[in-house]
Formats: C-alpha cells, structure tokens, sequence
C-alpha cells in the first residue's frame, strides 16, 4: 500500500514501483516475449535515471542445513538464463503514474527448463527492475514445448507391462501366494495427458485391503561433492478396495497433478524425473509394491495451417489492453 507522510495540510506520496504482466497468469512459453509495463507512482516531475530491466531463469539445489541461520544455507544456484534490457534513457517523471513497456525474449534451448518447485531441486524465473535507488522483481512461470523427452526413449510410445508376485519366504513367511500383472499404456507420457493402463488379479491367498497407484517425483542432485536421490510421493490413488474377482480387468486412469508435475529434466547438477508404484495393501498388514519408470514430456507445440491462414482474408483491430487486466505486485 501507499505511504504518506504528513508536511503541514498536504501528504505526499512516497515512491512506488510496479511490475504488471501482460498474462494474469504469468505463463509463458520458451520462445515468447515476457511483456508488461513497469509502473512508477508517486514520482511526478522528479528526475530519473535509465530504467533497466533483467530476466533471470536459475535452478537451486541442495538440502536443508540443520539449525541454519540462512535459508539457502546448503543450497547452490546455476544459472540458465539472464539477459538485460533498457526500457528508457535518464529523464523526468511526468505527472501522474509513469509506465514503461517491456518486451524480453525467452530463449528456446535445452537449457530452458520448465518452471518447478521442489523439495531439494527448484527452476526459477524472475523479472528485475533497477531505476536509481528503486528495484523490484517478480517471478514468471516457463512451459517449453517439446521439452522433457530423455536420451532413453526418444518421442515414442513406449507401453510398459509388468508382474506383481509374491510367495512365503524367510524374509516374508506371513504373506500368501500372490499373483498381479499390468501394464501402463504409455510411460513415455504427456504432462497433459492421463496415464492409463490396467491390472489384473490372477492368484491370492490372503484377503486384499486395497489396491493404489503412487505417483512419486524422484530429485537427483548435488549436496556436499555427492550426489543424491530423494523421492517424494505427489498423488496417491485408490483403484481397488478390498477383494476383487480373480481375472477382472480393472482400469488404470491417472491425471497428472498440475501443480507438482512438470516435464523431465537432466542437467549436471540435477535432474527430475517420476515414476508410479502400483501397492497391494492385504488385511495381515503386509504391503507390497512394484515400481514403473516413467519420463514426463510437454508436447510439441501444433503447427498452424498456414494454407487455411493466408487463403482467407483476416481484419485486424488494434486493442488497447486496460490496466485492470493486467498483473500487480509491487516489492
């Protein structure tokens, strides 16, 4: 909010400034312009200097360090992305609010990685502002499209059948003969599309509690020289409850949760990938589970038919967007 300060009968504005996307969302996609206007309030017929603006993509990984003062104690940044624009000269602010319009390119490359927050690994984009002694900044999200297909299997469908069996052992002498198999139409998989298979029971000797898919994101990255994988689970889904008639096909149908999934990636210093377990929980209270890799990919962008563009006649309109579409946060 504004501050006034109180001089006599008069109150005077202190100094403000704005960053305003041009997106409510703040969405942006590899190759885009991340445009908006810079706001300055509270400023009229003052002198300025040169407005600069800064996009600035960085990952962050690491761990916690226990009873640490600083919260990016433990954490390191590499950058992948900065590049600096000058949006206006040294001048004077004229009455009223001051905008300044920006236009910043995002670079398509493999080193542009989706937006992503995580436990130890985060992706994070952000848009700077410098005018003299004013700064602020605002953080942007980036989807790549075609971004996320691995070195392993490529853009192709990759489906994945898979076993489930137990007997009694030594290490488990109080689970029953079990038999489960299954298969995961395609593990190669869209964010935006479902992840679908079925299971089928073929043999138990004990009563089942409940069958679930797990869905985890496995971190790999690196902390003190050495690297390290943590899994964390994001969505767990019940397919089955309680005993189930033997040879019965029972579906498999998985939406990718939005705001804990993003495409895989590889770098030096860490990656992101996911993986589904598919657990059979039995009333003795003995689990058991098989886990199915997967690689998270965002599709390719659709290409316009540019025959069906150019054959039939377009008007254009000029529109003036109003302020209250746009994005406010100030810092």
């Amino acid at each position: 909010s504004d501050v006034y300060k109180r001089q006599g009968f008069e109150k005077v504005k202190e100094m403000s400034v704005k960053i305003l996307f041009t997106k409510v969302s703040k969405i942006y996609y590899a190759g885009e312009n991340v445009t908006g206007v810079v706001r300055v309030e509270g400023a009229d017929g003052k002198d300025h200097g040169a407005v600069i603006a800064t996009l600035k993509g960085s990952i962050r990984y690491g761990s916690k360090v226990k009873d640490a003062k600083d919260k990016d104690e433990g954490f390191k940044f590499s950058t992948i992305l900065e590049s600096t624009a000058k949006l206006a000269e040294s001048g004077k602010y004229p009455p009223g609010n001051s905008d300044f319009s920006f236009s910043l390119a995002i670079p398509k490359n493999e080193k542009i990685y989706e937006s992503y927050k995580g436990v130890h690994i985060a992706v994070n984009y952000q848009l700077e502002v410098t005018i003299d002694e004013l700064k602020a900044a605002e953080l942007f999200y980036v989807n790549t499209h075609g971004f996320g297909y691995g070195d392993k299997w490529g853009k192709e469908k990759r489906p994945s059948e898979f076993v489930l069996q137990a007997a009694p052992s030594e290490k488990m002498p109080n689970i029953s003969r079990f038999l489960l198999v299954g298969k995961i139409d395609n593990v190669n998989v869209a964010v935006d599309d479902p992840l679908t298979g079925y299971i089928i029971l073929k043999e138990t000797g004990d009563s089942i509690v409940s069958i679930e898919t797990q869905l985890v994101r496995v971190e790999k990255y690196e902390f003190q020289g050495q690297m390290h994988v943590d899994t964390t689970e994001i969505q767990n889904l019940q397919i089955a409850d309680g005993n189930v008639p033997l040879g019965l096909e029972i579906p498999i149908y998985t939406i990718l949760p939005r705001y804990y999934c993003c495409a895989s990636f590889d770098s030096p210093k860490a990656s992101l990938n996911f993986e589904t377990n598919i657990i059979v929980l039995f009333s003795s209270g003995v689990q058991i589970g098989q886990n199915v890799e997967m690689r998270v990919h965002r599709k390719e962008k659709p290409a316009q038919n540019v025959q069906s563009l150019t054959s039939t006649p377009v008007s254009y309109t000029h529109l003036t967007l109003p302020t209250s579409d746009l994005v406010s946060n100030s810092v």
